[in-house]
């Protein structure tokens, strides 16, 4: 009869039966691995799903399932380049193992693991044509002043490339540093 309810167990949603075809009353919201999202065909408009796997969230939208904008942070603090005496020339540094190969905000730690020299790294996406000139580091790539003091870190912000890519330099070259990544958002 018309204004019957229904409830489908398979998708979670309650429909109405308005004398001639059941109108979906609320949405499909679950979450999982992205290989087990439902045939979003057969959802209203609207319904979500959040892949516990590549930390992303979906919607229906016309019968298809469309990624929406997460914008959250992903805490890692994960080792992106061990101790070594840093590059003179700008030089790769491939996050995309733990960033996946996307465009990524990253948020990283620069460690002074020997605190043998005074050092200020550089930071840069891959590929960017600005360069360091004098002592201008900061006003045209992201930087990280480090004392000559063992154990002494700094905070640096960057973006990638699209491919999970930026580019570290530091002046001298003479610091020994650690660089964790400590998060992301892409």
């Amino acid at each position: 009869m018309t204004g019957d309810l229904f409830y489908c167990t398979d998708r979670k949603v309650f429909y109405r039966w308005d004398g001639s075809d059941w109108q979906a009353q609320s949405y499909y919201t679950s979450s999982g691995l992205y290989a087990d999202i439902p045939d979003a065909s057969e959802l209203p408009d609207g319904s979500q799903y959040y892949a516990t796997d590549n930390y992303n969230n979906y919607m229906v939208s016309g019968g298809s399932w469309l990624m929406t904008s997460s914008l959250a942070a992903k805490f890692c603090d994960t080792t992106v380049r061990a101790a070594a005496v840093l590059p003179s020339t700008w030089t790769d540094l491939d996050i995309s193992a733990t960033v996946g190969a996307k465009k990524t905000l990253a948020v990283l730690q620069v460690i002074n693991s020997n605190g043998s020299t005074y050092e200020i790294m550089s930071f840069r996406p891959n590929g960017c044509a600005y360069d360091m000139a004098n002592t201008d580091y900061f006003a045209q790539a992201g930087g990280v002043a480090l004392s000559a003091v063992a154990s002494i870190a700094g905070i640096a912000v960057c973006i990638t490339d699209d491919n999970g890519v930026l580019e570290i330099m530091s002046r001298r070259a003479m610091a020994t540093c650690i660089i964790k990544l400590l998060a992301y958002i892409n």
